[in-house]
């Protein structure tokens, strides 16, 4: 039985030769330039309208000549359709798709599709590379728009190849990605692309790559605008000259040995939390802090209860609150006893934590409490995520048309249905705010958090009633789509926050609330959520110093 893949439709894991030419720190820096050289011919792709204006869907793409020729992935693309090209800074540009290759008996395969820019201009590109020169253990960069993020620049990821050729001949790699990757490159660390990404099974491990020599051998093929149901006749290049990667890279033993350097300077910085939220134990790291001779923890606050006892040395500490902050989701808790050690947090430590264009593709390491790390890469600057996951449950839907407010689905077990809203309901004002529109609700709803309480007034047969709601978090629903399959899932607190930064690091919502640091060792945030399968969000360590400042004044 053939394995299903799943197209990207809208930790190293990998052993190389212990023996390497070059340093951790020499592959960091070629991770970075590699980032910076090839960044401007990374493309985001949307289906565009030219009549209407109007962009939909959401794929990724790479220029790979000075004419404009765009790789990308066939389950994107219909050849002849005009698309809109998106780049990192901003500008955009028109393109129109050409051929595709989708086998009619398979049509996970080949998945290889080709555009071209019909906007004037000499185009940034990267040069194709040789997939066929890969081994596995060898480093690569991916550079692309992840769907979920909804953000203008594109994010970095790091990983290893794991398999040269799977039974379908993809490229598999550890570079993580999801829907909004598709057609995105893959990259060695000479800037050479090597793959285009087209699908993923759940585990974080499987992500499947379009080889570049496929492109390369049926190029000529891919340019008549054909969509091919079986290999073209027609080869192009098999000889495949050029973009042959030269340099022997770091092994995974080398950068993990480098990170353990930094967790046996930092890792008793990082500690267990645990605490009784609706009768449910939860578990949430946080961070050991040494601030005037006293002892303070900083973590997720959403994760942790009034009574919150600290795991440390196999006693229990018991942590007193004393300050949240619920739009970073912090919470500052003093020990009741001096603990040894203790981050030093302070103005100075905290003040050149900004994340610039040059970190990009940085390591990054998340020390765990069981001695381990997890290493990731710098994949933005620091970035808003507007509240839309974690807002409060109310769970009663309006219909969107003019008119009253109707009420035409109340959710069973949820809080309205708590208060007796019905089907059929004009919801007039919440906490005394009169309603307008649909839109008006929505809008209104989305101020609220977790816990928050609302005073709903609406009519029912032409009488008017009043009702009182807390909201609960969002449930959980059966994940359809493996991009939703991953261990541990997404932090129920996920976005909402004026400013993160975002990584590639695989940690559970359990494995938030502790710190990051780059591989020099210094602090550069607080992990505070898993938000998908691609990222972690991290806040700015400037961000956390404030916070604990203000909450100590």
């Amino acid at each position: 039985m053939p394995v299903k893949y799943s197209f990207l439709l809208p930790v190293f894991t990998a052993l190389a030769p212990l023996c390497s030419a070059q340093t951790a720190p020499q592959l960091q820096k070629a991770v970075q330039q590699t980032v910076q050289k090839v960044t401007p011919a990374c493309v985001k792709l949307q289906w565009y309208d030219t009549l209407t204006h109007e962009a939909r869907g959401v794929g990724s793409g790479v220029i790979v000549t000075a004419e404009g020729h765009i790789l990308t992935a066939a389950h994107i693309t219909d050849p002849g359709k005009t698309y809109k090209v998106t780049f990192a800074n901003g500008s955009e540009a028109i393109a129109v798709a050409l051929g595709k290759i989708v086998f009619q008996d398979d049509t996970r395969l080949p998945d290889v599709a080709m555009m071209k820019m019909v906007t004037p201009g000499t185009w940034a590109f990267a040069p194709m590379g040789q997939s066929a020169a890969l081994h596995t253990g060898d480093p690569c960069v991916s550079i692309a728009w992840p769907e979920s993020l909804n953000q203008p620049k594109p994010m970095v990821r790091f990983g290893r190849v794991l398999e040269t050729a799977t039974e379908l001949g993809f490229i598999r790699t550890s570079a993580i990605m999801e829907p909004g990757d598709s057609g995105g490159p893959l990259f060695d660390c000479e800037g050479n692309v090597i793959g285009l990404h087209t699908a993923i099974l759940p585990a974080e491990d499987w992500n499947m790559e379009i080889p570049v020599n496929w492109y390369r051998k049926y190029w000529q093929a891919l340019q008549t605008g054909e969509y091919f149901r079986e290999w073209p006749a027609t080869v192009s290049d098999t000889t495949y000259k050029g973009g042959k990667a030269t340099t022997t890279w770091a092994s995974q033993q080398q950068v993990a040995s480098q990170a353990h350097a930094i967790w046996g300077i930092t890792g008793g910085y990082c500690h267990n939390i645990t605490s009784t939220i609706d009768t449910a134990t939860r578990s949430v790291y946080g961070m050991l802090l040494k601030i005037k001779g006293k002892s303070y923890i900083i973590s997720k606050s959403s994760m942790v209860a009034d009574k919150p006892v600290l795991q440390y040395n196999r006693k229990s500490v018991l942590l007193n609150v004393i300050k949240r902050d619920r739009e970073n989701d912090l919470v500052l808790l003093q020990c009741n006893a001096v603990l040894p050690g203790g981050y030093p947090l302070s103005s100075a430590v905290a003040a050149n934590d900004s994340i610039a264009v040059a970190d990009m593709g940085g390591f990054l390491v998340s020390p765990r409490t069981d001695s381990q790390v997890v290493i990731s890469v710098t994949g933005s600057q620091a970035v808003s995520m507007p509240k839309q996951w974690s807002t409060g449950y109310f769970g009663a839907s309006v219909a969107y048309r003019k008119g009253p407010v109707t009420v035409t689905l109340v959710r069973g077990g949820s809080p309205a249905a708590a208060m007796n809203l019905q089907k059929g309901d004009e919801v007039k004002r919440i906490n005394g705010l009169t309603l307008d529109s649909a839109a008006a609700y929505g809008e209104q709803m989305s101020r609220y958090w977790p816990g928050d309480t609302l005073t709903v007034d609406y009519l029912r047969a032409g009488k008017e009633y009043s009702g009182k709601a807390v909201l609960t978090e969002r449930p959980v629903f059966a994940a359809t789509h493996p991009v939703d399959m991953f261990p541990g899932g997404k932090s129920s607190r996920r976005d909402g926050f004026k400013q993160v930064f975002m990584h590639d690091a695989i940690l559970t919502p359990e494995q938030c609330g502790g710190p990051v640091y780059d591989m020099g060792g210094h602090f550069r945030g607080l992990n505070i959520a898993r938000y998908g399968r691609t990222s972690v969000f991290a806040l700015p360590a400037v961000l956390v110093n404030q916070f604990v400042q203000e909450a100590l004044r």
